[in-house]
């Protein structure tokens, strides 16, 4: 089983008060479960320690699932190391692991990390069967020396935050609400690869960009969005979708970099989601279409800081 490769062995001398989870997103759901890791340990002079598995258990566990992630795996590794905590395990999530029960895990967890305090949130299940309910997490922790806390769940206007209603807004193109959920804008990054010229041929040059598929991508549409490239930030509009002027049938991520003249092929680019602009719409010319981009990026221009 590979956890017991990928957990390590802390020594004897140190224990950690841990939270556990995909974390996909790492939103202000999740943010606050780590700010109430970091505060124990800190109390209990304990290191803060976050597992977070590779893989959503339900895109291993149903083959249909469909799960699509608002973050990829290094970049959401990136964001939980840099809320503070002492130490970020991933965890490969496979079918040895998800048989695993939550009193086996728990040990685990105990002889290896030196486990004192774990901290979930109020609907967090784990073990074989989804068994280890946070009534059935504190029973065991009773009987192998750790203790539980639970965390409220954080709403924003009267919507529980969570990974879900932020996918649900991301691909109806809500963006400014996902960054409401997230704590900040939501993030792509991908290849930078040729497509047909269309955008150069207009006057406005695209660059192409080649998500990963188990990505979750935005609603088709217009974006202003911000790009990425050598650690530069530019102002940029982003379209996402088929072409439909063109009668296109690949969908598509071209983003015009305002201000731009860079050969960027093959190179990898990150954009953010500002705000959405107007849906995709076909045109009855190209001219109507010029036009029509031109209004695009002047108002990307005003309403960009």
């Amino acid at each position: 089983m590979k956890v017991y490769d990928e957990l390590p062995a802390l020594p004897a001398t140190d224990k950690t008060v841990l939270t556990i989870g995909v974390f996909d997103g790492v939103h202000l759901g999740h943010q606050k479960v780590l700010n109430q890791v970091k505060q124990a340990a800190n109390d209990a002079q304990a290191l803060s320690c976050a597992i977070t598995f590779t893989e959503h258990p339900r895109a291993v566990l149903s083959k249909n699932s469909g799960i699509k992630y608002i973050t990829s795996l290094d970049n959401k590794i990136s964001l939980l190391k840099s809320e503070g905590l002492d130490l970020v395990i991933p965890l490969t999530f496979d079918l040895d692991l998800s048989k695993l029960r939550a009193r086996d895990f728990c040990r685990l967890l105990k002889d290896r990390i030196n486990l004192t305090n774990l901290i979930i949130g109020h609907d967090f299940v784990m073990g074989f069967q989804r068994e280890g309910t946070p009534a059935v997490l504190k029973d065991i922790g009773e009987k192998q020396g750790f203790s539980v806390n639970i965390v409220d769940q954080v709403s924003n206007s009267g919507i529980r935050v969570s990974s879900t209603a932020i996918r649900e807004a991301i691909s109806s193109g809500n963006v400014a609400v996902a960054a409401n959920y997230l704590g900040r804008l939501f993030r792509l990054e991908g290849k930078v690869t040729k497509g047909a010229g269309i955008g150069r041929k207009l006057g406005f040059p695209t660059a192409n960009l080649d998500v990963k598929e188990n990505r979750l991508i935005p609603g088709d549409g217009i974006y202003a969005t911000w790009a990425y490239v050598g650690g530069t930030r530019y102002k940029s509009a982003t379209s996402i979708g088929f072409r439909p002027t063109f009668d296109g049938n690949d969908h598509t991520i071209e983003v015009h970099i305002i201000d731009f003249d860079q050969d960027i092929y093959d190179r990898h680019i990150e954009i953010e989601f500002f705000e959405y602009i107007r849906e995709e719409v076909r045109f009855n010319s190209e001219k109507q279409l010029v036009d029509q981009m031109g209004l695009d990026i002047n108002q990307t221009r005003n309403i960009m800081p």
